[in-house]
């Protein structure tokens, strides 16, 4: 009897820690994720980029160059983390852009 009085205290106790263990870890997501914003985009709306260092256009220097180009228009959306755009011919890169590398305009 006393060992089944001792079993029951303890998966009740180990629920109990279970339980809290959760509502930490709750607690600890909404905190972590609150400054984060995934923004999705509809076609037709207009972005800014993001350009890396390897995705400069020839002949340009990433060095000084201001890497955040646009605003271009969202033409379609082929994937669920990419963006095509209206990019210039005269840029000569893929005017498809991943959602991370990719913000609204300080306005809109």
């Amino acid at each position: 009897m006393e060992a089944e009085a001792m079993a029951d205290r303890i998966s009740k106790l180990n629920q109990k820690v279970k339980n809290h263990l959760e509502l930490a870890n709750d607690s600890y997501k909404t905190a972590a994720n609150s400054h984060k914003c995934l923004k999705e985009y509809q076609v037709g709306d207009l972005v800014m980029a993001y350009l890396h260092k390897s995705r400069f256009p020839a002949g340009h220097h990433s060095k000084m160059t201001n890497k955040r180009i646009g605003p271009f228009q969202i033409l379609e959306r082929p994937g669920p983390n990419a963006y095509r755009l209206d990019l210039p011919a005269t840029m000569r890169i893929s005017p498809i852009i991943q959602r991370f590398l990719s913000f609204s305009l300080p306005c809109s």
